[in-house]
């Protein structure tokens, strides 16, 4: 797989693509890409916004990765996508900002919301059980309240529930207890891992391959 590194430097800078294509079935391949993450001390917010628009136009299957927990910080951190339209035009024209990410949202991938290192219980305000998926859209409700800092909060939920029609989310707990272990993660076996995390990271896998579907641009699938 993609490089993955113990220090505070990146391993991806940039867009990586897998060396070739891997094949899913007859005729049908996957092209599998990593990007360097938002918010690089090293990248300036245009090459976020550069880095982020080329995936949200080449993809089918969005996955967005963070840590701990979607929190305000967490959704902060895709406020990127508020101005994707400033970048990206679906149609000519001087459209309101609401009506350009409609026209934008049909060219959009799917969205996965990987939550790694989760350690919380997944329930709701009366203690009941609930999925990540339910997790993902009570994150993204509204906030109550007026002024500046909430209207701005509200508008990057608004924009990732309409941009991203298609969207879900798995939580992931830590893959090993020792923090030795955690920096040599790279050099541990899969099966060595927190049995956990192994259940978590095939589900994870399953999910992202039974969603894949061919890109198409107005119907018509791509094709190289």
């Amino acid at each position: 797989g993609f490089d993955v590194g113990p220090t505070v430097n990146p391993c991806t800078k940039g867009i990586w693509m897998w060396g070739q294509p891997v094949e899913l079935a007859k005729d049908f391949y996957a092209i599998l890409i990593d990007t360097e993450g938002l918010g690089s001390f090293q990248r300036s917010q245009g090459v976020d916004m550069q880095i982020f628009s080329l995936c949200i136009l080449l993809a089918s299957v969005f996955v967005y990765n963070s840590m701990g927990a979607i929190d305000d910080q967490a959704l902060d951190n895709l406020g990127l996508v508020v101005n994707l339209t400033k970048h990206i035009r679906a149609k000519s024209g001087n459209a309101q900002a609401a009506q350009e990410t409609e026209d934008l949202a049909q060219y959009a991938p799917s969205f996965l919301w990987v939550v790694r290192d989760f350690n919380l219980r997944l329930e709701d305000r009366q203690g009941n059980a609930i999925t990540p998926k339910d997790y993902l859209e009570a994150a993204l409700k509204p906030l109550a309240g007026s002024g500046e800092a909430v209207q701005t909060k509200n508008e990057v939920r608004d924009v990732i529930r309409r941009m991203f029609r298609e969207r879900d989310c798995i939580t992931m707990p830590r893959p090993v207890a020792d923090e030795s272990d955690l920096r040599n993660i790279n050099k541990i076996p899969f099966e060595a891992l927190r049995p956990q995390f192994q259940q978590a990271a095939t589900t994870f896998v399953q999910k992202v391959y039974t969603s894949l579907k061919p890109k198409t641009i107005d119907g018509t699938p791509m094709n190289g």
